[in-house]
C-alpha cells in the first residue's frame, strides 16, 4: 500500500485489479513487491516459449528510492507510517 500511495502522490495511476496475460506485453516496467525489498524490478517473465522483457526500471527506482527516504527520516512523513512503525 506505501508503494502505492506515494504512486498516487507523484501523478501516477495506480490501479488494484486482475492482470490479463496479454497486457503484460504492454508493459515496460515490472517489480515485485515485498516487506524486505520494498520493490524488486522484474527483468522477464517467460509463459512456455514467449518470453516478456522489460527494462529501465526508472519508476520502480523512483518509488523505491522515496519509500526508503521515508524509512530514514530523509522525507516528510505526510502519511503517518512511520509513527505507527508500519515500516
Amino acid at each position: 500500500r506505501m508503494l502505492m500511495d506515494i504512486a498516487r502522490d507523484k501523478g501516477m495511476v495506480v490501479e488494484e485489479r486482475p492482470l490479463p496475460w496479454e497486457e503484460l506485453k504492454t508493459f515496460k516496467e515490472v517489480g515485485a513487491c515485498g516487506t524486505a525489498t520494498v520493490v524488486a524490478p522484474i527483468q522477464s517473465i517467460t509463459d512456455g516459449t514467449t518470453r516478456h522483457e522489460f527494462g529501465g526500471f526508472e519508476q520502480l527506482n523512483i518509488l523505491r528510492d522515496s519509500l526508503q527516504a521515508v524509512q530514514h527520516g530523509e522525507a516528510e512523513d505526510k502519511w503517518g507510517w512511520m509513527a505507527g512503525g508500519a515500516c
